[in-house]
């Protein structure tokens, strides 16, 4: 009796799509990578994660918005999950990058340190990131359901995350969330 050549991960990828059970790992894998505060590795397992779906299921930069006919409910879900731990990474590297500055300004008021991270490029990088993956993830979880308990943790962490920014940092969000949903043309999503 000839044994069978076990199939690999990237062969099946290629043949078939990745498998569900498969995208489910990496993205709760990319999670827990997350919570060891590994955030380099977490992105590089959503970023596995992303490629193995089909593009035809995913929002593209000033493209059309995906077909809900053309989506699988599990792969919309995992896309919601995937680009919310995308902004909860941002969000994390966002608390740790203010820190760095408030301990590299030691004697600076409240008010001047934020204003040392307003013009701070990589503050700036971070709030976009996390506007634009909060976007896509709200948006992919319209898609799977309306009315999902996907949508409603979202709205919640969200929340939670926007009561952490100042006022400025407030609007900087705003307006990337706003160009994101123009640019992924996510209003078009009923």
């Amino acid at each position: 009796m000839s044994k069978r050549k076990p199939v690999s991960p990237s062969t099946s990828r290629l043949r078939a799509g990745v498998h569900h059970l498969e995208l489910d790992a990496l993205v709760n894998i990319a999670q827990a990578h997350f919570y060891a505060g590994q955030y380099d590795e977490a992105t590089r397992r959503l970023g596995e994660a992303l490629t193995a779906l089909p593009k035809r299921e995913q929002f593209s930069y000033r493209g059309n918005p995906p077909a809900l006919a053309d989506c699988l409910g599990f792969n919309l879900k995992q896309l919601s999950k995937l680009h919310g731990l995308e902004a909860e990474i941002a969000f994390a590297q966002l608390g740790e990058r203010t820190a760095a500055l408030a301990e590299e300004h030691p004697g600076k008021t409240s008010a001047e340190r934020q204003r040392i991270a307003e013009k701070d490029e990589q503050v700036k990088s971070l709030i976009e990131k996390a506007a634009v993956a909060y976007t896509l993830a709200i948006s992919y979880a319209r898609l799977y359901s309306p009315g999902s308990e996907l949508l409603a943790i979202l709205y919640r962490d969200l929340y939670a995350r926007l009561k952490e920014l100042n006022a400025t940092e407030m609007a900087a969000f705003y307006r990337h969330e706003a160009e994101a949903r123009r640019d992924y043309r996510t209003d078009k999503v009923k």
